[in-house]
C-alpha cells in the first residue's frame, strides 16, 4: 500500500542537498552513489493511501487526500479496472447545484466506468455558496494535476485523462475542457462529458426562474446578488472560454428538464463554430442528469473511447503518445521535475568531486 505524504518534503530535499556538498570533498564516487537514496524517497514520495478495497475485479481507493486548500482536505476516490493497463482516466464530478451533495452520489456511475475499463475518480470539490466560482473548477484543476503526479499508484495512463459530470458536475467538466484546453500535461484533458450542465449563466438566470438562487450563490457567493451585472456570470459560464484549443465535449441534455435544451444545443454549435468536435445527445424528456444513464452511457462512452481512450497528442498539446493499454508506456506518475533534480544533482556532485579531489593543492606547488 502507498506510503504518505511527507509534508515537509520540499525541507527534506533541501537538507539533503546540503548534505551532498559536505560528502562531494570526501569523495565524489561516493556522493555520486549516494544522491539517489538521499533525493528519491522525498522527491518520489507516492500519494497517502485512502482505504482499499476490492470487488469484482474493481479496486476502489476511498477518500485520497489531493489538496488542503481554506481550512479543508479535500479526496478523491480511485476505482480501478483489472487487467495490466495503463488505463485511460476520468474525472468524475457530481451534481448538487454547486452547493450540497458529494462525491458519493457518483460512486455507483464510478464503478460502471471501471468495469468498462476506466480508471474512475469521483472527486470531492468545495461548495457554493461559502466557496464560490472559481474554487470548484480549481480543485478540479488540482484532481486532474494530482492524478498526473501520482498515476503510476492508480494504473492510470497519465496522458488520457477525461472529464465527464451531471448537472453542476457537468458545467464543471465543461469548464475544465474549455479554460485548462486539450493536452496531457497539467489540468488539460483529451475530452469531456457534460450531462444536463448548464453552460450560459446569463441564459440560465434570464429564462429559468429556479436557477437564479444557485447560480447567484455559485458566481457571487450569495443567494442575493444583483444579476444584471453580467460580466462575472459570463466568466462563470463554460459558453464564454470555447476556443479552437479545446478538447472534443459530449453534451447531453433531456428535452425537457429543468436546464433548458438550449443551454446544451448552443454550446455545441459555439464549439462547432470553433472547429471542436462536439457531440449533442437529447435525452428523454422528464429526465435530468444521472437519470438518463440507461440511455446516454453508450454514446457517451462511444464518444470516450474515440478521443480519450485512443488520444495521441500531437503538436501544440504536447509529444506523449498513449501507449496500448497492456503496454509499458515507460514510467507513469514519476514527475519529470524528480528526473532534473537528480541530473543536475548528479553534475553538482561531480563538479565538486573534481575541484576538492586530493592532491590537487599539493600539485600547484611544485
Amino acid at each position: 500500500m502507498p506510503g504518505a505524504i511527507d509534508p515537509a518534503a520540499d525541507d527534506v530535499v533541501e537538507i539533503r542537498m546540503n548534505r551532498l556538498v559536505k560528502l562531494s570533498t570526501s569523495g565524489g564516487l561516493t556522493a555520486l552513489l549516494v544522491i539517489a537514496t538521499l533525493l528519491a524517497p522525498a522527491a518520489m514520495a507516492p500519494a497517502r493511501a485512502g482505504s482499499e478495497t476490492t470487488a469484482n475485479g474493481v479496486r476502489e481507493i476511498k477518500d485520497l487526500p489531493y489538496e488542503t486548500v481554506d481550512g479543508q482536505t479535500l479526496g478523491i476516490d480511485v476505482f480501478i479496472p483489472p487487467g495490466t493497463g495503463p488505463f485511460p482516466g476520468l474525472v468524475v464530478l457530481h451534481g448538487g447545484g454547486f452547493g450540497s451533495d458529494t462525491k458519493e452520489a457518483v460512486k455507483n456511475f464510478a464503478v460502471l466506468l471501471a468495469e468498462r475499463g476506466w480508471v474512475a475518480v469521483p472527486v470531492e470539490y468545495r461548495l457554493a455558496p461559502q466557496f464560490p466560482f472559481p474554487a470548484a473548477l480549481e480543485d478540479t484543476e488540482h484532481a486532474v494535476e494530482f492524478l498526473r503526479q501520482h498515476a503510476g499508484q492508480f494504473n492510470l495512463d497519465p496522458a488520457r485523462i477525461g472529464a465527464i459530470g451531471n448537472s453542476a458536475g457537468g458545467t464543471l467538466a465543461a469548464s475544465l475542457a474549455t479554460m485548462a484546453g486539450r493536452g496531457d500535461s497539467g489540468a488539460s484533458i483529451a475530452g469531456a462529458a457534460s450531462w444536463s450542465g448548464p453552460m450560459d449563466f446569463v441564459r440560465l438566470v434570464q429564462e429559468q426562474p429556479r436557477a437564479v438562487i444557485v447560480i447567484s450563490n455559485y458566481v457571487f457567493g450569495h443567494p442575493g446578488a444583483d444579476l444584471s451585472d453580467t460580466e462575472p456570470l459570463l466568466r462563470a459560464s463554460p459558453i464564454t472560454h470555447v476556443s479552437p484549443d479545446d478538447p472534443p465535449m459530449f453534451v447531453a441534455n433531456s428535452t425537457s428538464e429543468p436546464i433548458p435544451f438550449d443551454q446544451a444545443r448552443e454550446m455545441v454549435e459555439r464549439l462547432h463554430e470553433a472547429g471542436v468536435t462536439a457531440e449533442l445527445f437529447a435525452a428523454p424528456p422528464g429526465k435530468h442528469g444521472l437519470a438518463y444513464t440507461d440511455q446516454a452511457i453508450g454514446p457517451t462512452l462511444a464518444f470516450l473511447d474515440t478521443y480519450v481512450r485512443h488520444f495521441h497528442c500531437t503538436g501544440t498539446c504536447g509529444a506523449i503518445a498513449a501507449p496500448p493499454e497492456g503496454e509499458n508506456g515507460g514510467t507513469p506518475g514519476v514527475p519529470i521535475v524528480v528526473w532534473i533534480v537528480l541530473v543536475v544533482g548528479v553534475v553538482v556532485v561531480l563538479g565538486l568531486a573534481i575541484a576538492f579531489r586530493p592532491g590537487r593543492k599539493d600539485a600547484g606547488r611544485h
